[in-house]
């Protein structure tokens, strides 16, 4: 059993206490998309959510969507931590993973040492 699994907030999840660093500093939401290589509309969806804090427009360019890199730092880690899959809620309304109570598992590899399916 992990920290993780006992973590009453969000704040308490070592993952999160790794990137307070990053805390208060913008990413426009396509780098981050970039950077951390989670699909823009997860990070849309966790914004409107509240995982991610939505932080003031670029003065530059008002139009792009500005986040706190430490949330999307956070999220992005949980997000490949349990495997990045599509329509997997993996955050409790808290922002803690709400797949502490299911570990992730290993994915099973094809003959050529990829995850997933194997493709003629």
């Amino acid at each position: 059993m992990s920290n993780d699994d006992l973590a009453a907030t969000r704040e308490d999840v070592a993952e999160f206490k790794r990137h307070t660093a990053l805390r208060g500093k913008p990413i426009w939401m396509m780098a981050a998309a970039r950077a951390y290589k989670v699909p823009q509309p997860t990070l849309s969806r966790w914004a409107k959510r509240g995982l991610i804090a939505r932080l003031p427009p670029d003065p530059h360019d008002p139009r792009k969507v500005m986040l706190d890199e430490a949330d999307v730092a956070y999220c992005a880690a949980i997000h490949h931590r349990y495997g990045g899959r599509s329509g997997v809620w993996i955050f409790a309304r808290d922002g803690t993973p709400y797949a502490r109570l299911n570990p992730p598992r290993p994915q099973p590899h094809n003959a050529r040492g990829r995850r997933g399916a194997h493709r003629s």
